[in-house]
């Protein structure tokens, strides 16, 4: 029964310790990327998605990343127009 405590518990303390550090660097992993944003032009079919200048975040900072023009307000999306992004605060 000694034996199994001077091995497990090695091991256990072992694991615990690669697991934390595994998590610390995945929540790391999730920080904020900054980008261009792309508005989506529906009377445009061959090129729907439009690069604009205006730099947005792809966190949910709460606040839409919008751009206006001529035709009005557009919310931004990533470069596939699928995404939505959101302002850098």
């Amino acid at each position: 029964m000694k034996t199994i405590r001077k091995i497990a518990l090695p091991f256990a303390i072992l694991l615990i310790g690669a697991g934390s550090a595994y998590a610390t660097n995945a929540a790391s992993a999730t920080e904020a990327v900054e980008v261009l944003g792309y508005k989506f032009d529906p009377e445009n079919p061959e090129q729907p998605c439009e690069m604009t200048t205006e730099r947005c975040e792809t966190i949910n900072t709460g606040i839409s990343c919008q751009v206006s023009d001529a035709s009005g307000v557009h919310n931004l999306y990533d470069s596939a127009c699928e995404n939505e992004l959101f302002r850098i605060p």
